[in-house]
């Protein structure tokens, strides 16, 4: 609450929300990683989250995503200058990042998750509450099978 009052309230005079916790001077900015595509638009991160960058070394250029995790892509699979162009432009206007194979395998783990919550759910729920504390701490834990069930499914529907 505090802090959409600050955001709200430095909207209001006119300056960035984000330089109430980095003044220009102490921003940091991070290289980013070396994709052609980033150099030929002179992109630099210097985001409210630049921080993160250097933690982010998985994603990287020559890799892909195979339910959510960044594998190494064999050379021989990596479509042409053209071929990349057109996916890059498709998925501009689609406004999605990931493809058709990676959204199939994401819709089918978020059914797997699904099975797993609505089994977890009944299991806490006969075996595991007993009322006390611990018995409402062990049925709140299906927040973690439903978090993943969750943005399994947004992310085959969006293609984000």
């Amino acid at each position: 609450m505090k802090i959409q009052c600050l955001a709200a309230t430095l909207a209001i005079i006119g300056q960035n929300p984000a330089d109430a916790f980095f003044s220009p001077n102490q921003r940091k900015t991070f290289r980013v990683s070396s994709t052609s595509l980033n150099q030929q638009k002179g992109f630099v991160n210097d985001g409210a989250f630049s921080f993160m960058q250097p933690f982010l070394g998985l994603f990287e250029e020559g890799k892909t995503t195979n339910y959510g995790v960044p594998l190494t892509v064999d050379e021989a699979d990596i479509p042409s200058e053209e071929e990349q162009i057109m996916r890059r432009t498709k998925a501009a206007e689609n406004m999605t990042n990931i493809g058709v194979e990676e959204r199939e395998r994401r819709g089918d783990a978020a059914n797997i998750f699904q099975k797993i919550t609505i089994g977890y759910a009944f299991y806490s729920s006969l075996f595991l509450d007993d009322g006390e504390i611990s018995g409402h701490l062990a049925r709140f834990a299906i927040v973690l099978p439903l978090f993943f069930t969750f943005g399994f499914k947004k992310s085959a529907e969006s293609g984000l």
